[in-house]
């Protein structure tokens, strides 16, 4: 949902023929506009728009699919009556009625330079698990902040930042634990507070749990600030676990719990239960049925929340096992989101706006039907076998789970051409292989010598022809700038750490 009140403000005026309009607020449902005194009416006329038809107008025509001239009514022939059906949109013909009201209000929005409807992208995630890794200062944390405003509708905070302490060595430092001291209560945390806004704003009040339609959830962004300071698979453990238990389908979103009140608190007052209901907002009678499931299944992780965490790797942190590689998805900031001095006052690229995952596995090649340059997955699973092959004898290979999300980051992108499909590969491989490789000269090597170099020769091969590639997440005057492979560039300065301290992994 992108939020029109970052610019649609109370006092902005609208229109520049009369009546004019002028915004009194914006809400994530609806836009209040009143229009100037006049002799039937001395206050004005309030009218609404419903937001979601302004926000659907904006995408179509950002995406060329239409102009702001087609919003107006065709009084001979009707023909306005048909937009939302051309556009294959369900909302009413009737709030047409107000086309010139809803015409200038694009206009408006195309012409504001702070527009983030018009000129900012949005991408779906392939994994609500991101590790931002980089030295201090490039903007990891402004980053996530960032992001999570860029897609908050008016009265929604779906921002926390959450600092990790050095020691955190269980999960209750991150959910909560029942305390005695003071009578028994359950204590908590941000982090638990944060999942539980997350789940209202998923689902459909006085339903139950009963998800909203997709376009209309928040992505929720939990900011872990120094993730790296403790263990983290000591206190993210049942975060870690639970993320592989999401599932996607045609009844909706599901997964295992990583919160169980009942199990916690079943041997207490039911008091103690109340009031941890009211200290995770729940006491409006509209969450009853959200709270009674989550009573007798548990919390499960919702749907719309993205975890962050930023990293640094210096002699006060701890590094990451495979297992935490394996199931983040990890992104060198300064590689895909460069510091250049030059640009610092005017900013050439622009990130896209991220947003959460709408799938987990990829179960059958018709899910990738729409994908153009590779619409069964055969090409990145041949890709994928032939990484494999030079990763053989070390502890280094890859399984299922990668080719999966090998497949998902081919259905989020949907490359259109051969040039874009190595750019997924690209992404891929900077994100969930080379992460994994570290070590000595004898650990980087098998039977037929270093991993690096055979990588490095595989890669130039594969890519030949190719000399840049699409940035998948920066955009230039709203097109992809061409970039450098990330993994080839990685990859030898890999080998030059190697070679020069005998020693070599991915983090900065």
């Amino acid at each position: 949902m992108n939020n029109l009140s970052l610019y649609l403000k109370p006092g902005t005026k609208i229109g520049s023929r009369s009546p004019t309009y002028t915004i009194e607020k914006t809400t994530q449902e609806l836009i209040y506009l009143r229009s100037e005194p006049n002799a039937k009416n001395a206050n004005g006329t309030l009218r609404l728009i419903p937001a979601i038809v302004v926000i659907d107008l904006l995408k179509a025509i950002s995406e060329k699919k239409m102009s702001t001239d087609e919003i107006n009514r065709k009084r001979d022939d009707n023909e306005s009556e048909k937009l939302f059906q051309k556009l294959k949109l369900d909302h009413d013909p009737f709030i047409l009625g107000y086309e010139s009201t809803i015409k200038a209000i694009c206009e408006y929005c195309i012409n504001n330079p702070l527009s983030h409807l018009v000129n900012t992208k949005s991408q779906n995630l392939p994994k609500p698990f991101l590790l931002l890794a980089g030295i201090s200062g490039t903007g990891k944390t402004r980053f996530v902040r960032e992001q999570a405003r860029s897609s908050c509708p008016a009265g929604t905070i779906n921002y926390a930042l959450i600092p990790v302490r050095p020691d955190w060595h269980e999960p209750s430092d991150l959910l909560g634990y029942v305390s005695r001291i003071g009578g028994t209560h359950y204590v908590a945390t941000p982090f638990l507070q944060f999942m539980a806004a997350a789940w209202r704003d998923a689902v459909q009040p006085a339903a139950g749990y009963v998800l909203k339609d997709s376009s209309h959830i928040t992505p929720f962004w939990a900011c872990l600030d120094e993730m790296n300071l403790a263990p983290v698979e000591q206190y993210f453990a049942d975060y870690l676990s639970v993320l592989e238990t999401r599932q996607w389908d045609q009844q909706g979103y599901t997964s295992e719990a990583i919160f169980a009140p009942s199990a916690l608190l079943k041997s207490e007052a039911p008091q103690v239960i109340s009031k941890l209901r009211a200290d995770l907002g729940f006491t409006d009678a509209a969450w009853d049925g959200l709270w009674a499931y989550f009573l007798q299944h548990g919390m499960p992780l919702p749907p719309n929340l993205i975890v962050a965490g930023t990293v640094n790797m210096d002699e006060t942190t701890h590094g990451f096992s495979r297992k935490v590689i394996d199931r983040a998805f990890s992104i060198d900031f300064g590689e895909f989101f460069p510091n250049e001095f030059n640009d610092y006052f005017e900013p050439k690229l622009q990130a896209i706006t991220l947003s959460f995952p709408l799938d987990s596995r990829i179960a059958s090649p018709t899910e990738l039907a729409e994908v153009q340059a590779d619409s069964d997955g055969q090409k990145s699973i041949q890709f994928l076998k032939q990484i494999n092959q030079k990763l053989a004898g070390s502890p280094f290979s890859l399984a299922f789970r990668a080719l999966n999300e090998l497949l998902l980051m081919l259905k989020c992108f949907s490359p259109p051409d051969e040039s874009a499909l190595y750019a997924v590969w690209d992404d891929f491989l900077m994100a969930k292989l080379l992460p994994r490789l570290e070590g000595d000269e004898d650990k980087l090597s098998n039977k037929e010598g270093n991993i690096l170099t055979q990588l490095q020769a595989l890669l130039s091969a594969q890519f030949q022809g190719h000399t840049t590639r699409p940035d998948l997440f920066n955009t230039q005057n709203d097109v992809p700038p061409q970039i450098e492979f990330r993994s080839l560039k990685k990859l030898i300065w890999m080998s030059e750490r190697l070679e020069r301290d005998r020693f070599t992994c991915f983090w900065p």
